[in-house]
């Protein structure tokens, strides 16, 4: 049998109170059925906006926010590259992996059928503003059009969603 004893145990801001270390604060939930398409494939200065966001305010800047999406895209002739932005499209967020801020380089599923992309991402805001997560997108490759929330050549779509959970830190 082993025993731990320690005089005291604090948080990352130096609290000797972790009863709410990793609980759920707060959770916000958006969806849209919009559909959008684009032709654009310049994701780094001009992405087409999916409309789907969300919007939390943090009730303490050194909580972290985890940003669930479950998003319907399709490609005619085309990859696509989902972006997650943190407020403007100035504010792309960056994963650290060379990528410049895609969530994937060049989604690909052949022919016009829509396909489901989900992600999570554990965010650091360092806010106790409001903070409004943006879903935007654009091609990669190919002469044709990226669709959101819609199969190409048809009238068929569907639904997607963006959760934000507050976590105490």
């Amino acid at each position: 049998m082993s025993l731990l004893k320690v005089n005291e145990v604090q948080n990352t801001s130096g609290n000797a109170d972790i009863t709410n270390v990793g609980k759920v604060l707060q959770v916000v939930n958006s969806f849209t059925s919009s559909q959008v398409t684009t032709t654009e494939s310049d994701y780094g200065s001009s992405p087409t906006n999916t409309g789907l966001s969300v919007t939390l305010t943090p009730s303490s800047s050194s909580n972290k926010v985890l940003v669930v999406i479950h998003a319907n895209f399709a490609g005619d002739g085309c990859r696509i590259n989902p972006l997650l932005f943190r407020g403007s499209t100035s504010n792309r967020i960056d994963f650290g992996v060379g990528n410049q801020g895609l969530m994937d380089y060049g989604l690909f599923r052949d022919g016009n059928n829509a396909f489901r992309f989900s992600f999570m991402y554990l965010d650091s805001p360092s806010s106790s503003s409001a903070v409004t997560y943006n879903l935007y997108f654009s091609k990669h490759g190919g002469s044709g059009t990226a669709r959101f929330n819609k199969e190409g050549g048809t009238n068929q779509h569907s639904i997607s969603t963006m959760t934000a959970m507050e976590v105490a830190a």
